[in-house]
């Protein structure tokens, strides 16, 4: 699977999620067609107390593959949050010692919760969106626990969709540790303003201490799936 495809009506779904469990982060079961339609989310609940953790309910994560099969979706993967952090793997999401869906069948889709408080300036709003790469050696790079490591726009209506590849005006760029054998790519998000929050969301393929960034898209024509 090289793209995860999201239905408006499933993106709203996650993204009420991920506010709604604040400050901890929120995960759950991704399940939809082979092609990498989302059709269905199941929410898992978190049983970890850290806010920058999760670890997944048992008797939550087997009712949720219950379902998943009752409905006969195929499994596309998992979704969790990182609040105040940013949309990339952290060390523990790639740590084979805590994933072991880590030989890059699934995918990962991770949400990054930023508050409105971190507003850039009018310079930074006008300047174009860019990401830059220090390198591709050393090891995964942390969650960042730091707010405003991704600078928002406030002036963005609220609940409106900047589709993948759209400039959402931040002058600052979204630096990368060095990693071994990790793939960046540029553009492939989906970013929403809801609640006085900003959420950004990037998919990825997770492997052992790295990781794959696939193409996300939002379908609009799928709001009733």
């Amino acid at each position: 699977m090289d793209r995860l495809i999201l239905p408006e009506k499933i993106w709203r779904q996650l993204t009420e999620h991920a506010v709604r469990d604040l400050p901890n982060e929120c995960l759950g079961m991704l399940a939809g067609l082979p092609d990498g339609r989302v059709c269905a989310v199941y929410e898992i609940v978190n049983a970890s107390t850290n806010p920058h953790r999760f670890l997944s309910d048992p008797a939550s994560l087997c009712a949720a593959e219950k379902r998943r099969r009752s409905a006969g979706w195929h499994l596309l993967g998992f979704y969790h949050s990182h609040p105040n952090g940013r949309p990339i793997p952290s060390s523990i999401d790639t740590d084979p010692e805590v994933n072991f869906w880590l030989d890059g069948t699934t995918v990962s889709l991770i949400l990054a919760v930023q508050t409105l408080d971190h507003s850039p300036t009018v310079a930074e709003a006008l300047a174009p969106e860019k990401v830059e790469l220090h390198g591709r050696q050393g090891q995964t790079p942390r969650q960042s626990s730091t707010p405003g490591d991704i600078p928002v726009v406030g002036s963005q209506a609220a609940g409106e969709v900047i589709a993948a590849g759209d400039s959402f005006g931040t002058g600052n760029a979204l630096s990368v540790p060095a990693s071994a054998g990790n793939a960046f790519a540029a553009g492939d998000c989906l970013t929403t303003i809801l609640h006085g929050y900003r959420i950004e969301a990037r998919a990825y393929r997770l492997f052992p201490h790295r990781w794959q960034q696939i193409a996300l898209s939002l379908d609009p024509d799928s709001s009733d799936v």
